[in-house]
């Protein structure tokens, strides 16, 4: 299939479905406003995604988008994401230029954004956007 945008958002998933891995021309999906915990596979089933929407859901690390080397925009607002501990896998993603993390409990540490932008080193200038709490 050559689809290159896929929206799931609303479906109650608890777990990544496994067809995605057979969308290789995939670039853009919506997966918000699910149920998703663990992304620890993620880069199986999606391995050359653009954008990504995993916004309203229940995650809690970011270990398996870890690998995603395409990855532009990655959308994980309102999740239960509380420690920069749990971003610092995204910190060798070479192209993500937009990270969203509004309403998680990271962003109600103090200084979180110097925190965020450390975990990028010397690609925090690259990396454009990130979305507070405010």
């Amino acid at each position: 299939c050559k689809a290159e945008s896929l929206d799931l958002s609303f479906n109650l998933l608890e777990t990544t479905v496994e067809y995605l891995q057979h969308l290789h021309f995939l670039q853009n999906l919506n997966l918000s406003n699910n149920r998703l915990q663990d992304v620890a596979d993620f880069y199986q089933r999606v391995g050359n995604i653009r954008s990504l929407d995993l916004s309203y859901n229940e995650i809690i690390s970011t270990e398996g988008l870890s690998r995603l080397y395409s990855l532009i925009t990655l959308n994980l607002n309102n999740n239960k994401l509380d420690s920069v501990k749990s971003i610092e896998s995204l910190g060798s993603l070479p192209c993500l230029e937009n990270l969203l993390l509004k309403n998680n409990p990271l962003t109600r540490i103090v200084d979180y954004r110097i925190r965020v932008f450390a975990v990028f080193r010397d690609r925090a200038k690259d990396v454009r956007k990130y979305i507070s709490s405010f």
